[in-house]
């Protein structure tokens, strides 16, 4: 993931990070530790790409393609247009399950290398 560009996209847009902070339902501070630890919940994740008007893909830096395709019918939103185009509660649900299970793979992956500079 790539959280920094939740400021990027902000500042852009003319947002504050506060304003993204109340719309994702977390403090300001509680924001700018999910942009520096570049990690959250998908549920707040996907509140911050609502407010900003992009998908939640804009925040994957790795090769997303196998969520792309749900992800552009999804459409959560445009940028550059404003408007808000959600398509298929179904496709939505697909992109964010194939999501929850790419995050937990990554926090899988974490805890094992976090062990294992322990031992």
């Amino acid at each position: 993931m790539n959280l920094s560009k939740i400021k990027e996209i902000s500042k852009s847009q003319g947002k504050t990070l506060g304003s993204v902070a109340e719309a994702a339902g977390v403090t300001p501070a509680g924001l700018n530790f999910i942009i520096k630890e570049n990690n959250t919940k998908v549920d707040i994740l996907q509140r911050i790409a609502r407010y900003l008007g992009v998908p939640i893909t804009e925040f994957l830096d790795e090769d997303v393609a196998s969520i792309q395709p749900y992800a552009n019918t999804a459409n959560i939103g445009s940028r550059f247009h404003g408007n808000l185009n959600v398509g298929s509660d179904q496709n939505i649900s697909r992109a964010l399950d194939i999501l929850e299970s790419q995050l937990k793979s990554k926090d899988e992956q974490i805890s094992g290398l976090i062990k294992a500079l322990n031992k």
